[in-house]
């Protein structure tokens, strides 16, 4: 269907709306039509008249902040609040026609009713990213909508809710004023405090209230935030034109650089005023650097600054600390400055290989020890944390790459924080945590990590109890804090840590019981047997290091840890874990166990062996890890093997239709559907087959 035939069609269907609903019940009682009553022929000239419109012209008033202005809108606006419930639905499934959803926002910012406003402020709430919509909240704002905004600065999810930021960052001076209200009020720990300085330094308005917030502010943190806020709208490098405030931004910078008592403070706004152009900023910068060193709250370690400072200052404590890593790592510190392939740089590499522990565990300590505060503290720690952690030394590597994860420079800040949590569940072993907890040299911050993951690795290991009993301790102890932003630097957000960890030491009591009756002789124990095989094959997390808060596969593949599959010391690393991790691998252990015991009822067999096909189902499509596990093709003939064998032994089986459509969908194979079609016709997965088959 054409773009044309959409217009008619969205535009036949909003006349007729109102013909029903507005002029039918007037006619039946012989009234005549008019603009108050529903007029059909108004609304359809107002909708023509506002469509012949161009789109590039609504989309400058909008950027203005302004609603549209075009013939018969007044006549529209007449109907108020009986326009809204239509407007609603123009907005739902017209996901990509944007002159509908803007004249659809368009009316609702210019009928200017509570009912109206309501549905502006759940449109920014849900995401909607339109012109229109920032000029409707523009035009309607006032102290309830612009509450209600900040209110929802948040998802549901705990996640940002960078929509609603974006909005009131334009929305003008009243938006300031109740932002910066909501601020000051805001508890110190409080993530939106990070959101609303953005909000307010989107504005003049804001940015001067932030140079008013600035000087009450201790958290060193978020006044090198401010004044990172501040100094982009100025930087040389910036996509739009100068602020209006240019001049009081400049002069700010320069007051915080010349009379901050935090040394860290005073060199983000010396870093921001060279960024503006200020080239006098750059010697200043290398002053207080060489007199103070550099902080871990300092944003401004860009390698254009650092690779400019480095060349231009050759002497100082950046460009001395820069030579002594590269003398140490026997490559060159800048990523340009390596030799590239095809005009391709590589940065970072994964796997044991390319660390030298003889060579740069002495060399490291020393850096860090002549070097403290430098920028490159954040690789020289992450590489020295590497290198004990190649060499077992476990507690010494997992307190470097702490300190790489909250080291000056931050480049490192994501990769450190995983590897920490990667050292703690993956690489070391139950034993090795034990030894590590008790030798009194790990971080205080790193206790419940490991302490954590001790039990997680014996609730692996099938330690039911002894797992209950550590993980009780845990939550006993440390109950409700944020024992993961200890780690990482980062809070709990949306994973609710502290339920699914109660949940867990939950699961790992239950399987410690079944564990102990399935020692029973007789279908006691068999039942109790065939129920922990169950149990842990319906629960995905049962053995999750709940620390990785979702993002384990995250760090596999964008920290490149799927770069080393072809390393086989890392393949066995990634195999021990996953035989211990996944759930799938362990149920399908317990349920070949229950295979080769004789004595089981032919119920229980019956269960069991489709049990088994089930395993490797959920094993083939877990993800590519489990290649680990398993060889090339060597997953599949087990799949396969195991449901033909399940279908010949037990023809007249409740599971027969499922087992049927596995096998004709995983081959595929045409025989397995057409027999699940001819002997289930009525179920659901004949359905499936014959619209496969179809398909096919």
């Amino acid at each position: 269907m054409s773009m044309r035939s959409h217009w008619k069609q969205g535009l036949l269907s909003f006349i007729l709306v109102f013909a029903i609903v507005l002029v039918l019940p007037g006619a039946a009682r012989g009234e005549p039509a008019s603009p108050g009553n529903g007029d059909a022929y108004g609304i359809e000239r107002a909708l023509s008249a506002y469509l012949a419109l161009e789109q590039g012209a609504l989309e400058k008033t909008y950027d203005a902040g302004k609603l549209a202005v075009y013939p018969e809108k007044e006549r529209l606006l007449r109907y108020g609040n009986q326009l809204v419930p239509e407007l609603e639905k123009l907005l739902s499934g017209q996901e990509y026609d944007y002159q509908r959803l803007g004249f659809a926002t368009d009316m609702l910012g210019s009928i200017r009713t509570p009912q109206a406003r309501q549905v502006l402020v759940q449109r920014a709430v849900n995401g909607a990213r339109l012109p229109a919509t920032a000029a409707a909240l523009r035009q309607n704002q006032d102290t309830g909508m612009i509450r209600s905004l900040l209110d929802n600065l948040v998802n549901k999810d705990g996640s940002p809710n960078y929509a609603v930021q974006m909005y009131l960052s334009r929305m003008g001076d009243m938006a300031a004023l109740e932002s910066n209200q909501f601020y000051l009020a805001m508890e110190s720990d409080d993530e939106r405090r990070i959101q609303l300085i953005s909000v307010l330094s989107g504005s003049e308005k804001g940015r001067a209230l932030l140079m008013d917030d600035y000087r009450k502010l201790t958290d060193r943190q978020e006044k090198n935030l401010i004044i990172s806020m501040l100094g982009s709208p100025i930087e040389i490098t910036h996509w739009g034109s100068p602020p209006p405030d240019a001049t009081r931004l400049t002069y700010w910078l320069r007051e915080v650089a010349a009379k901050d008592g935090d040394a860290s403070c005073r060199q983000e706004a010396l870093a921001a005023l060279y960024k503006a152009g200020d080239k006098t900023a750059l010697a200043k910068l290398v002053k207080d650097t060489e007199e103070h060193g550099t902080f871990r709250e300092n944003s401004f370690w860009g390698w254009n600054l650092l690779y400019t400072l480095n060349e231009q200052y050759p002497k100082s404590f950046v460009a001395r600390g820069i030579a002594a890593y590269e003398r140490v790592r026997g490559l060159e510190y800048f990523v340009v400055d390596r030799p590239s392939e095809d005009g391709i740089w590589w940065g970072y590499e994964y796997g044991d290989k390319q660390y030298n522990p003889e060579v740069e565990i002495p060399g490291f300590e020393a850096f860090l020890r002549d070097y403290p505060g430098h920028p490159a503290t954040d690789s020289a720690s992450y590489r020295l944390g590497r290198c004990y952690e190649i060499k077992g030394c476990y507690a010494e590597a997992l307190n470097l790459l702490l300190a790489a994860s909250q080291s000056p420079n931050g480049a490192l800040k994501w990769d450190a924080s995983q590897r920490v949590i990667f050292v703690a569940d993956v690489v070391m072993s139950a034993e090795d945590a034990a030894k590590t907890l008790v030798d009194g040299r790990l971080n205080p911050e790193l206790v419940p990590l490991v302490e954590y993951s001790y039990a997680v690795k014996l609730l692996r290991a099938n330690q039911y109890a002894e797992a209950d009993r550590l993980l009780t301790a845990f939550i006993d102890q440390y109950d409700g804090q944020d024992v993961y932003e200890q780690v990482t630097g980062w809070g709990p957000s949306q994973w609710d840590f502290w339920n699914k960890v109660r949940g867990q030491r939950d699961q790992a009591r239950n399987l410690a019981y079944l564990q102990d009756v399935s020692n029973q002789k007789g279908e006691i124990g068999q039942d109790a047997q065939y129920k922990l095989a169950a149990a842990i094959y319906h629960d995905l997390y049962v053995y999750y290091n709940h620390f990785w808060q979702g993002g384990r596969n995250d760090y596999l593949w964008v920290g490149h840890i799927a770069e080393t599959y072809d390393d086989s010391s890392e393949q066995a690393k990634i195999r021990r874990f996953l035989a211990g991790h996944n759930n799938y691998y362990q149920a399908l252990n317990l349920f070949k166990a229950m295979q080769a015991q004789t004595g089981l009822s032919a119920g229980m067999r019956e269960k069991v062996d489709y049990n088994v096909a089930l395993c490797y189902i959920h094993l083939k499509y877990y993800g590519y890890e489990i290649r680990n596990l398993y060889s090339e093709g060597e997953l599949d003939n087990l799949l396969v093997e195991s449901l033909n064998a399940f279908i010949e032994k037990y023809p007249n089986s409740e599971m027969m239709a499922k087992a049927l459509l596995a096998l004709g969908l995983e081959e595929p194979n045409e025989k397995a559907l057409q027999e699940l079609i001819e002997r289930y016709p009525d179920t659901g997965e004949a359905k499936k087959a014959r619209e496969y088959l179809v398909k096919r």
